[in-house]
């Protein structure tokens, strides 16, 4: 979350003119009045792996007696974004194995792994780091019918192992 500090909106007649970092004075007068310098709250809200805040533009922003508040909506994650997200994403192998286990997928996964050519299954043996994104696992979560979110959550909860 990245909180913005020391911006300031040049408020008058409820209406937000411009945002800078550093105003020159706190109240100005310009041909059509006062104009007063008020600090933003900028402050966006925390939301979930697959959603991201999106600041509004400053016409919706709240206009407060002391302050500024930038206004929010919450959108969906662009796929590309969360493909991003998921290229990050790894675990251990011993904690890997032992969320298949608890999931009871070890045997099935073991039988699946059977099926791979030789060059994959000792890429399986051997991993130091299972990725997320990896084109092994990706297939096995295919051939085991586990969505992405499911998949995620799969690898996530095996990094709490």
């Amino acid at each position: 979350m990245k909180i913005k500090l020391n911006q300031y909106a040049l408020v008058a007649n409820g209406e937000i003119f411009r945002v800078d970092e550093k105003p020159k004075n706190r109240v100005e007068n310009y041909d059509y009045g006062f104009y007063k310098w008020m600090p933003i709250r900028d402050v966006p809200p925390f939301t979930d792996r697959y959603h991201e805040a999106v600041r509004l533009p400053m016409d919706q922003w709240v206009i407060h007696e002391d302050h500024v508040e930038a206004t929010y909506s919450i959108e969906p994650l662009a796929e590309e974004k969360k493909n991003e997200w998921r290229k990050k994403l790894s675990c251990g192998p011993r904690q890997f194995r032992l969320i298949l286990r608890e999931m009871k997928l070890n045997k099935q996964v073991k039988d699946f792994v059977r099926t791979l050519d030789e060059d994959a299954q000792e890429d399986w043996a051997v991993a130091s780091e299972i990725q997320r994104m990896d084109p092994l696992i990706v297939g096995a979560a295919k051939a085991f019918g586990l969505t992405d979110e499911q998949m995620d959550d799969l690898i996530l909860n095996a990094k709490r192992k």
